[in-house]
């Protein structure tokens, strides 16, 4: 990933995490919205990566050498970035998953809370990336057509 797009994660899993601990968010409000909105982007992951294998766009990309990361491809580049958007998506999933389960109730407030802080912010964290993911995809568009 590129040094700027870490410095983005990680403010905004903290601005987020401590956004969600000060609004007391309860994540299992927004469990059933997060796996779909997930669902969603990792189905355009997938379809992105369909289009791309075999296309003379992918064989471009792949014989341009990353500026910014100079021992690596740009289609090296793109496929980290789908890699990291992928993890992300499917543990978003499963700790929405485990939200859901009817025995998976906390008692204490405060790990309560931290625990929906955290998933709040993983979920923050896979909207960066769908953003990132969609804007590459939309230049790609207007270099490729």
């Amino acid at each position: 990933m590129y040094k700027r797009h870490k410095i983005m994660v990680g403010v905004l899993t903290i601005v987020s995490f401590f956004a969600s601990l000060l609004l007391q968010v309860n994540y299992n409000n927004i469990t059933d919205i997060t796996v779909t909105i997930i669902s969603i982007a990792l189905a355009v992951y997938i379809a992105a990566m369909s289009a791309l294998l075999g296309s003379p766009y992918a064989k471009e990309l792949k014989e341009k050498t990353d500026s910014q990361v100079p021992n690596q491809t740009m289609l090296g580049t793109l496929a980290n970035y789908l890699r990291w958007a992928g993890r992300l998506g499917i543990i978003t999933i499963v700790i929405s998953c485990i939200y859901k389960l009817k025995p998976f109730v906390i008692e204490n407030k405060i790990v309560s809370s931290i625990c929906a802080a955290l998933s709040c912010s993983i979920f923050s964290v896979n909207i960066l990336f769908i953003l990132l993911i969609f804007v590459f995809l939309v230049n790609s568009l207007t270099k490729s057509v």
